[in-house]
Order: C-alpha cells, then structure tokens, then sequence
C-alpha cells in the first residue's frame, strides 16, 4: 500500500523544491497545477516520514532513508530513498536466499599448495 505517493516514488510525478512549496502556502489561490505541486510536496513529506518509520528498525535502512536529504528537499527527497532501498534490496526474495543456502551447504574446502617464503605449506 503506497497511500497514493507510488507515483512520486519512482519518478513519475515531479516535486517542487521548499522554497517553491512556501511560495505556495502564501498564496491565497492556486491555479491546478500550483495544487497538485503543492499536494505532491506534501505526499513526499509523507512518504519520506512513512518509510523512515518503516526503517527505525534496521540501522542501515535507516541510515539510507536518514541521509537522503538535499538542498531542495530539506525535509527528505523519498524518491532517492526509494531508489537506495531498491538497489540495496534487489534480488533479495526467498527464492535467491534459498539458492545461497543451497549452494553455501554444497560448498567444499579444497586442498591447496600454499607458497610461504618458498617453503610448500598444504592447506587442508
């Protein structure tokens, strides 16, 4: 459930900077574009405080959702967020645990002529 920030997430919807989002809460009337502008500055406040919560459990995720602030988005840019969870976590389903599983218990130490200072040293 994404609660309607999905688009700003991954890109598809843009979000205006701080200062353009004050310039907004000064105006006494918006054209439809200045409040969807306005509305998706608010999702993105939202959706940065929705996964920083989601994180407070595990020091990395949140230190990747904590260190995703710019200069235009002081107050957390969730779209960099996402992208960093995203490739910190891809390829990490059950299916590829279970494929490691199985292959670190398949694995075997071999034996292994070591060179030391010239001397044979056999690893077994």
């Amino acid at each position: 459930m994404t609660r309607g920030y999905h688009g700003i997430l991954i890109g598809l919807e843009s979000v205006p900077s701080d200062d353009v989002a004050k310039t907004f809460t000064g105006l006494m009337e918006m054209t439809s574009a200045q409040k969807k502008k306005f509305s998706n500055n608010k999702l993105n406040i939202r959706a940065y405080a929705d996964l920083l919560q989601c994180c407070k459990q595990d020091i990395i995720s949140f230190g990747i959702v904590h260190a995703a602030k710019d200069k235009e988005l002081s107050n957390g840019n969730s779209k960099l967020v996402w992208k960093h969870l995203s490739e910190k976590f891809a390829e990490r389903n059950n299916a590829e645990k279970m494929k490691l599983v199985k292959q670190l218990n398949e694995s075997r130490m071999e034996k292994r002529k070591i060179l030391m200072n010239g001397l044979q040293i056999w690893n077994v």
